[in-house]
């Protein structure tokens, strides 16, 4: 058992990390890319992204049905997101590092208001803000990116139960006796 100390009862509520909270085209660095199933047996991706100024957002990209038939437009995605990173789809642990654009659509939160979900609209070329269409037409470059910016600079931030909290203040003062310990 550890050992109660009523100091703690004063130290300030720490909320970790940075999280997006509003639609945009992001350029991040993607700190994990994993192959898994979901519990309903549909395939997915599940992605960790970072912006450089550390703010970090978990995409689940599932591309399949829970019979396995690929969702067309999902699988394109990935075909783009693979083409920009010069990666193929059987060495996706070959994205971790790599700098990709995102272009990231709020869809409200999770049923307890926790979470943000989130969909891939695409993703576009860090240095070009070109898609893999436009790059490889060589037409347009960066022509999604203006417009997607656009379309997200009118949407406002997401809040979730979660970042709507507020945390204590190291300097009030809470005044509990041995009497007053709940158990």
């Amino acid at each position: 058992m550890w050992d109660y100390n009523k100091e703690d009862l004063v130290e300030e509520v720490k909320i970790g990390g940075n999280f997006l909270n509003k639609s945009g085209c992001y350029d991040m660095t993607i700190l994990s890319a994993e192959a898994k199933k979901t519990t309903n047996g549909a395939d997915q991706v599940v992605f960790k992204f970072k912006t450089k100024d550390e703010s970090t957002v978990n995409i689940f990209f599932i591309y399949t049905n829970r019979e396995g038939k690929p969702t067309d437009f999902k699988v394109r995605q990935l075909n783009q997101l693979c083409g920009l990173l010069k990666v193929t789809p059987d060495k996706i642990e070959a994205m971790v590092g790599k700098e990709i654009g995102v272009f990231l659509k709020t869809k409200g939160t999770s049923k307890d208001g926790r979470y943000i979900n989130w969909n891939v609209d695409g993703f576009y070329d860090t240095k070009t803000k070109g898609t893999s269409s436009e790059i490889n037409k060589k037409e347009g470059v960066g022509n999604t990116y203006e417009k997607a910016g656009e379309r997200y600079a009118k949407e406002e931030a997401v809040v979730t139960n979660s970042n709507s909290q507020k945390t204590t203040d190291a300097s009030a003062k809470t005044d509990i006796s041995d009497e007053d310990f709940p158990f």
